[in-house]
């Protein structure tokens, strides 16, 4: 704090309730209301598998709806990104608007969550499943998008066609 004080917040367990939520205070402060002076992290071990799945269609309103239905599914995709002619770096055979699912977890819950992916997929879709160099490369590319304007926007599940298409 301003006077030399120090506090602490947050604790071992998950469900600390007890007051305030000062770690959210502090870190979404950006340092005007003190210095962060030691942080503590959970460290999970890595994944057994990882899986990505392109989902395309020709109607991008349908990529919409598939997201919704198969985040209504169950399933616990680690990353899901919507893109139109993003990526620099993509095969010349993947097409404009691409759903891009990512599936990280033990290697029967990634096969089993990416079967439900490609079956799920209707006639006017297709689910294409990159091989594993340009699946990382898209993410990549993902991670290290530069772009002289980026917005980013937090809106609920059912506002995000609406959002994106304006």
């Amino acid at each position: 704090h301003p006077d030399g004080t120090e506090s602490k917040s947050g604790g071992k367990v998950v469900k600390n309730v007890a007051g305030y939520d000062l770690n959210k205070l502090y870190i979404g402060s950006y340092g005007t209301l003190g210095i962060i002076t030691e942080l503590t992290f959970k460290l999970r071990p890595l994944p057994d598998s990882s899986s990505t799945v392109l989902i395309t269609s020709q109607d991008r309103p349908a990529l919409f709806q598939f997201a919704k239905q198969l985040l209504s599914a169950g399933l616990q995709p680690a990353s899901m990104f919507l893109t139109h002619r993003l990526f620099k770096s993509s095969p010349s055979n993947w097409p404009d608007d691409v759903l891009l699912t990512r599936f990280i977890d033990n290697e029967a819950a990634v096969e089993h969550q990416v079967g439900w992916v490609v079956k799920a997929v209707d006639r006017n879709s297709r689910a294409i499943k990159p091989g594993d160099d340009q699946a990382a490369q898209a993410w990549a590319d993902i991670a290290d998008f530069n772009a002289p304007l980026v917005i980013r926007l937090s809106v609920p599940i059912a506002a995000v066609q609406e959002v994106f298409e304006k």
